[in-house]
């Protein structure tokens, strides 16, 4: 197991803040910050490390080797726990949905560097209940898919206290890309009452909301989630989407992930050109990841995000 002095310096942490810089913020008084988790890790970055880590260290104390988990062929979360099962001395399996997957595939040929077993199978058969397809591998810990469970959503408690300690006498907003919702409503759970959070839905899905209510039922922070930026639904954009994302990169010198991260910017973007933040609102955007999805985003689509180095 890593000490905590070996995690310190493999980690990022706590994740930086960067400041937005953009004349329609100066022009209303209103300050933009990106909460950084990309930085965490190369390769375990964003709200991923997050919802792994309480769920690696229960797969240790469950005396197990192994840690399986669920994926598309471009997830990162599959690319995410590949690489954490390695660092952390694990072994790993990928149940990855459809039976075919390009070989030359990055985020697959990524996750056997680091040891991951790959298993393709149907989209129907992945469909089906996944506790009957972990069951075959009972010498493994299983983790859902998105790390979408109880100790994924309790990791955003070490998250919430990095956000608390910035907002302990103003009132904050925070906005995220909302997709299964175990970061929201982590976060929801765990932040201060100065703040209040908007979620930006990247799914073409309204079933969130009821889940949410379920999850965060005990909670005082306020929160709403946005079902207008979803450009589709998952992993579907538009060239406008992609030309945002490569503006903000080249202006801010922040590369942002088409799939997340750059609806829930762009929302940020539209809503303040609408005046629905008050002027002097405090707003901090997280960064969620996934940059790794940018090279298998760009190989099959025509309207390509560039990276800022």
């Amino acid at each position: 197991m890593l000490s905590n002095k070996e995690l310190s310096d493999l980690l990022n942490l706590p994740s930086p803040l960067t400041e937005v810089q953009s004349a329609s913020l100066s022009e209303k008084n209103i300050s933009l910050q990106l909460k950084r988790d990309d930085l965490i890790h190369p390769d375990i970055s964003g709200n991923k490390w997050r919802k792994l880590y309480l769920n690696i260290l229960e797969a240790k104390k469950q005396n197990k080797d192994t840690i399986l988990t669920f994926g598309g062929p471009f997830s990162n979360h599959i690319y995410a726990s590949a690489a954490a099962a390695k660092i952390f001395g694990l072994r790993s399996i990928g149940i990855i949905r459809g039976e075919y997957v390009d070989p030359n595939n990055h985020t697959i040929k990524f996750a056997e560097t680091q040891g991951m077993e790959i298993v393709r199978i149907s989209k129907a058969i992945y469909g089906s209940d996944k506790e009957t397809i972990a069951m075959q591998y009972p010498e493994a810990y299983m983790i859902p898919e998105g790390g979408n469970n109880d100790l994924g959503r309790n990791g955003m408690s070490y998250l919430a206290e990095e956000l608390n300690q910035i907002a302990i006498n103003e009132e904050m907003i925070l906005v995220l890309p909302v997709g299964t919702g175990c970061t929201m409503a982590g976060l929801v759970q765990h932040l201060n009452k100065n703040f209040s959070v908007l979620g930006i839905n990247v799914l073409k899905n309204k079933s969130i909301d009821a889940e949410m209510a379920s999850l965060t039922k005990d909670s005082e922070v306020k929160y709403e989630i946005n079902h207008d930026y979803h450009f589709g639904g998952y992993a579907k954009t538009t060239k406008e989407l992609i030309d945002f994302a490569n503006e903000f990169a080249e202006k801010q010198s922040v590369n942002i992930d088409p799939i997340y991260t750059a609806k829930s910017m762009y929302a940020i973007y539209d809503l303040l050109a609408k005046d629905k933040f008050a002027q002097g609102s405090k707003i901090i955007s997280l960064h969620t990841g996934g940059l790794q999805g940018i090279i298998p985003y760009n190989s099959l689509n025509n309207h390509k995000i560039k990276l800022i180095k």
